[in-house]
């Protein structure tokens, strides 16, 4: 008795919208608001791999900016406390 094939896997996309300014068909690299990414590889890397480094990359960016206005917001307000 012959085993059933596997369904084959859609391909994962190589271009992508990019996260900061939302351009369509970017690589790791958006020739409209220039952010780039690069990641370490090795040979069990795959694709997602790369694609969730650069998400939670973007991540971190953001949640340091959000941290750096908070900051800035406090020491603002603390200078019209006195």
């Amino acid at each position: 008795m012959k085993r059933p094939k596997p369904k084959p896997r859609p391909p994962l996309d190589k271009t992508f919208n990019c996260l900061f300014c939302n351009h369509e068909k970017s690589t790791l690299t958006c020739k409209v608001c220039g952010q780039t990414h690069q990641s370490i590889i090795h040979n069990l890397s795959a694709p997602v791999d790369i694609y969730s480094d650069w998400i939670d990359a973007c991540d971190a960016v953001a949640n340091q900016t959000n941290r750096n206005l908070t900051q800035e917001l406090n020491l603002n307000n603390n200078d019209y406390s006195n």
